[in-house]
């Protein structure tokens, strides 16, 4: 019996950082994507077990938040707090 245990969270880019994925297509797009995970390229972190909660929370929130705060912003700011090199053409 494996004690190992994997959550993902994907971060997509869409073609000139247009907003079109709606909710009618969001579950089956999730349900492909986890078909697709080891072909995804994007910004992997981990997260210990102990925060797998308030990770699942703030993605169910995640539509919301954006509306506040820009995916762009809140990546740049996850990186550099992370010491993580980027280019910012490609953020």
């Amino acid at each position: 019996m494996s004690q190992a245990s994997l959550t993902y969270h994907i971060v997509l880019a869409t073609r000139r950082r247009r907003r079109f994925i709606t909710a009618d297509v969001r579950g089956r797009l999730r349900r492909y994507l986890a078909g697709m995970i080891k072909k995804l390229r994007g910004h992997p972190f981990t997260v210990s077990q102990f925060v797998v909660g308030k990770v699942v929370a703030y993605v169910n929130a995640q539509q919301e938040h954006h509306r506040a705060r820009p995916f762009e912003e809140e990546l740049k700011d996850l990186l550099d707090r992370h010491g993580i090199e980027y280019d910012p053409r490609y953020v």
